[in-house]
């Protein structure tokens, strides 16, 4: 009997500890919340999002992206996700013509390679997209360190 007694303190003993450790745990200091939003740019630091001639798409694309806070300061983009997608005609077997997206995606540093830049300038058309998306910067918080941030992408229509 009393070694049920000394099991079930045990037990008891262990459930109170994970539960105090549970409860300390959340308790520590969350971390610092950043308000400031992040909108992307090329390099012009104007072009953010919408319709963009061919020519300038052919310019900007390979320099390096930016980030603007909305206290107006720019940051040097770390990483984020290229997506191109190429509108194109086709044929299907019975000689029926039909429109149809690819994509072609790319994980970039802070601009894009040198392979998918050469690429852009032969394969870029009016009609087309580009996507730059979960982009990533550095952003000083108020202790002075730097914190990885995402900023809001941005949608690029290839026109003439």
């Amino acid at each position: 009997m009393k070694q049920n007694r000394w099991k079930q303190w045990g037990i008891t003993a262990v459930l109170i500890a994970g539960t105090a450790g549970m409860l300390w745990a959340q308790k520590q200091k969350a971390p610092v919340k950043d308000d400031r939003k992040g909108q992307t740019y090329l390099s012009d630091k104007a072009t953010a999002t919408g319709n963009i001639s061919v020519d300038n798409f052919h310019k900007l694309i390979s320099e390096p992206v930016w980030v603007k806070d909305s206290a107006g300061n720019f940051y040097p983009v770390q990483t984020f996700t290229y997506t191109y997608a190429e509108r194109g005609m086709y044929e299907d077997e019975t000689g029926k013509e039909f429109i149809s997206t690819d994509y072609l995606s790319s994980h970039c540093k802070d601009k894009l390679d040198k392979g998918m830049a050469s690429d852009m300038q032969f394969r870029a058309k009016a009609g087309d997209t580009a996507y730059i998306e979960q982009v990533m910067y550095l952003l000083p918080n108020k202790e002075g360190k730097q914190a990885a941030v995402q900023a809001q992408g941005i949608k690029l229509i290839l026109t003439k």
